[in-house]
């Protein structure tokens, strides 16, 4: 995320500043505006809008708040692998396997076993 914030991120944007032509400059995971930070970060439909900061509005505190901040830091991490892949390898991006990885590595990262007990978080 500091790297974002920074706008030190590989968005087409900023690798046209470093001289690195990139063919299509639109959002590979919404087709509707440049890939940069600010548009990821803030318009994307399917990207990171405003997911950073949920975790302050969900009324959770404690363990749970912290579990659920983990929870979403994996899906902007898993968001930002889906852009990637479909940026530099073609591959669709499909929500539902977005979905399904975020579910994953929730479940063994932070929860383990007892993942159930929360799967109301998505």
């Amino acid at each position: 995320m500091w790297r974002a914030e920074l706008n030190k991120i590989a968005t087409v944007d900023n690798l046209r500043r470093r001289n690195i032509e990139v063919q299509d400059a639109s959002c590979v995971l919404c087709n509707d505006g440049e890939d940069s930070v600010f548009h990821i970060f803030s318009s994307c439909y399917v990207g990171f809008k405003d997911v950073a900061l949920i975790h302050e509005f969900v009324g959770l505190k404690g363990a749970q708040k912290e579990a659920f901040k983990g929870v979403t830091r994996i899906g902007v991490w898993c968001i930002w692998k889906a852009r990637n892949k479909a940026r530099f390898e073609n591959k669709e991006v499909r929500i539902e396997e977005i979905i399904n990885e975020v579910k994953a590595l929730g479940s063994v990262v932070l929860f383990g076993p007892s993942f159930l007990r929360v799967s109301f978080l998505f």
